[in-house]
């Protein structure tokens, strides 16, 4: 989904961002007028690529999780269990 401008943030590329899991736009909100961010909008551009690449993959990983818990009967109490584990995988790399 292309970002709509009036709906992206704007603040300074200093505001600390928060990674809220699969969103249309952007994983990534600022913390300050809760808009998404892009990855692509950062100032060095060598960082926003290895960024990028890392979101993804946490998103998808994120998205995996989060349709098992939601969809599935069997994983359900599993998938829950990872979500919820604050020293799980899935939410270290979010920390990371």
């Amino acid at each position: 989904m292309e970002p709509d401008p009036e709906n992206t943030c704007h603040c300074s590329s200093e505001t600390p961002v928060i990674l809220q899991g699969p969103r249309p736009v952007s994983p990534l909100n600022c913390m300050q007028c809760k808009k998404p961010v892009s990855p692509a909008s950062l100032d060095d551009a060598e960082l926003s690529v290895g960024l990028t690449s890392t979101i993804n993959k946490w998103e998808q990983l994120y998205s995996a999780l989060f349709t098992l818990w939601h969809d599935s009967v069997e994983y359900r109490e599993w998938a829950k269990q990872q979500l919820l584990d604050e020293t799980g995988s899935i939410n270290l790399a979010g920390l990371q």
